[in-house]
């Protein structure tokens, strides 16, 4: 079980909450376990699972990125990056997730 914050980040809990709820990360799993463990709409098999409400729009980053943080992905690009959007707003997470394992001195 992981605690949002949607007094700190009501777009972003309200973006992961759908995607919760519709079931679109079951089946998913973690891919990157350094220093955080992340996991995103990815299968074992390296399949995307297709996410119907596209990337965020606005970057929520109020709270630091401390140990045992939940935080959404971004991603730093206006142009197509590799993740099948197009000209999505520079820094906005869309449904990768990643639990902070260290401070955030390597964020």
């Amino acid at each position: 079980t992981w605690g949002l914050r949607p007094d700190a980040a009501p777009v972003t809990c309200q973006h992961i909450s759908r995607l919760v709820g519709d079931g679109r990360y079951d089946g998913c799993c973690f891919y990157r376990s350094d220093f955080v463990i992340q996991m995103g709409l990815r299968t074992p098999a390296g399949r995307q699972v297709d996410n119907p409400y596209g990337r965020l729009t606005t970057n929520e980053s109020r709270l630091p990125n401390v140990r045992g943080a939940v935080a959404i992905a971004h991603w730093d690009c206006v142009q197509s990056c590799g993740t099948g959007y197009k000209a999505h707003a520079p820094d906005c997470g869309g449904a990768g997730v990643f639990f902070n394992l260290e401070g955030p001195s390597l964020l």
